[in-house]
């Protein structure tokens, strides 16, 4: 009987630290994709370094079309999360980034020339955007993970 201490029980349906101590940097995808059947055990902390991750593999992106993409594609990861019954409490989501980009955006759009023919200025523009953005909620985020 010793063997079942209440420890020992719990560290049964715990995620497996190994997948995420191992010194690799997961995403969200990859988290998502590794523990679907046990997601309602993950640790909040968990979810948010493997959010951030996300968010940081986003900035390494150049085209803006993958980029909105990738953003979509977190979106939507993180909302099957949180239907699996994951963390609901201060959980990421893109309420604020959204509500940070369309400013960003805007001015965006008011510094390039619309008349100019060179529309990759303004795609340009709209990247840069995106990418302050990105950063902000990543800088939000981070803080809450320390």
């Amino acid at each position: 009987m010793e063997g079942l201490s209440y420890n020992v029980l719990g560290n049964k349906n715990k995620i497996g630290k190994p997948f995420l101590n191992a010194g690799v940097e997961y995403d969200l995808a990859s988290l998502f994709k590794e523990n679907q059947d046990k997601i309602d055990l993950l640790e909040k902390g968990e979810v948010l370094k493997a959010f951030c991750n996300s968010l940081k593999n986003l900035l390494d992106i150049t085209d803006l079309k993958s980029l909105i993409s990738g953003l979509f594609e977190i979106e939507y990861t993180l909302n099957s999360i949180k239907e699996n019954g994951a963390i609901e409490s201060d959980m990421p989501c893109f309420a604020g980034f959204y509500n940070s980009l369309s400013p960003i955006l805007l001015r965006a759009v008011l510094e390039h020339d619309l008349d100019n023919e060179d529309s990759g200025t303004l795609i340009k523009g709209w990247l840069e955007a995106l990418r302050i953005a990105l950063e902000e909620e990543l800088y939000v985020w981070q803080e809450k993970i320390i």
